[in-house]
């Protein structure tokens, strides 16, 4: 799945300095994961880790990132309730739900929430680096929701209209 600019079209990440990255998960082994995933590339810094929506927000504050990744089921606030404070609070902070749902109703809230992308768990080995490099790109531009269901080559979005 990738992000798309406010016309539709898919964006090309200019060359910037690092992205950061703030993971929020309950599940720590997928946590721990993600952030050894994306460590790996050096455009991407992981400055925190937050097990709920709540603890996320408050690692928002503290460690400026540009993009929160959000579980959608995580306890206290979940990653739906956390993506609309995140976008009134924080609005040039972009959240990007990972999650292993592809029911078209979560996809749908995610969308209403704010989200700027959401890629399932399955495809973030194959996805999430350059879905967050493209988040990135257009996190200090005013973007419209996330077209979801316009043009997004996706099996994600297939899948979960088959179901």
């Amino acid at each position: 799945m990738r992000a798309f600019n406010g016309n539709g079209g898919a964006t090309t990440p200019p060359p910037r300095e690092t992205i950061r990255v703030v993971l929020a998960d309950d599940e720590s082994l997928f946590v721990e994961a993600l952030a050894a995933l994306l460590e790996i590339d050096e455009r991407i810094d992981v400055v925190g880790r937050a097990r709920d929506g709540l603890e996320a927000l408050r690692l928002v504050a503290s460690a400026r990132p540009d993009v929160v990744l959000m579980d959608l089921d995580m306890p206290r606030i979940n990653g739906i309730g956390a993506t609309r404070i995140l976008k009134a609070e924080y609005p040039f902070v972009r959240a990007v739900i990972v999650t292993g749902s592809v029911a078209p109703e979560d996809l749908d809230r995610a969308r209403e929430a704010g989200a700027a992308a959401y890629v399932t768990k399955d495809r973030v080995h194959d996805e999430l680096t350059e879905i967050l490099l493209e988040v990135a790109a257009d996190a200090e531009a005013e973007l419209s929701p996330f077209p979801w269901g316009q043009g997004i080559p996706d099996p994600v979005v297939s899948r979960a209209a088959a179901s």
